[in-house]
């Protein structure tokens, strides 16, 4: 068995897209492309997920986060992700996560599959 270097690309990759940034946490690899899109690739029942509810359990090659939860064209500038969640960084400055809501900042206890924007608290309040 080999555990060399591999090439990792995928169908959902648009001509002239590539792989930017790159983060692994627990069982799932998180990538970020020059076009500003989030992939996933592991195992969907991590903490944090894969960024797509109708992905399969295992998914072995990277696939684009679902969007279904942000506005269309929504761009990603850089991300981080953790054991519980992902969050990205958008080009306009707004911040979308997926994974334990209990654990993204919006106070929501509820699990959330898809990048959602959150709103930061209001400091005058």
């Amino acid at each position: 068995e080999s555990f060399g270097p591999v090439r990792v690309t995928s169908e959902y990759l648009k001509p002239s897209e590539g792989f930017i940034k790159v983060e692994s946490e627990h069982m799932a690899t998180y990538l970020l492309t020059n076009m500003g899109r989030i992939f996933a690739f592991g195992h969907q029942s991590c903490c944090a997920g894969l960024g797509d509810p109708t992905a399969p359990t295992i998914l072995p090659a990277p696939r684009p986060i679902a969007e279904s939860g942000l506005p269309e064209g929504t761009r990603f500038i850089d991300f981080s992700c953790g054991i519980e969640g992902c969050c990205g960084l958008t080009e306009s400055g707004e911040i979308a996560c997926f994974g334990h809501q209990s654990r993204l900042g919006n106070g929501d206890s509820n699990h959330s599959p898809i990048a959602r924007f959150i709103t930061p608290p209001n400091p005058w309040n």
